[in-house]
């Protein structure tokens, strides 16, 4: 697994960059599915599946 930072659309069609550690286990294709850390995703969001815009390695 690699630790990613996402740029995620929810089922609304809004965009969040979202600067957080996510773990991936796909790569980055459309309806990527991801295993979203708790407290990761914004209040009165589901964590299952969004589809994946935009996928950028986080560098230390």
């Amino acid at each position: 697994m690699s630790n990613f930072a996402l740029l995620i659309e929810d089922q609304n069609g809004f965009l969040w960059e979202d600067p957080r550690v996510f773990d991936a286990f796909a790569d980055a294709k459309d309806e990527a599915k991801l295993r979203v850390r708790r407290g990761n995703v914004p209040k009165g969001y589901d964590a299952r599946i969004y589809r994946l815009s935009f996928v950028e390695e986080v560098t230390k």
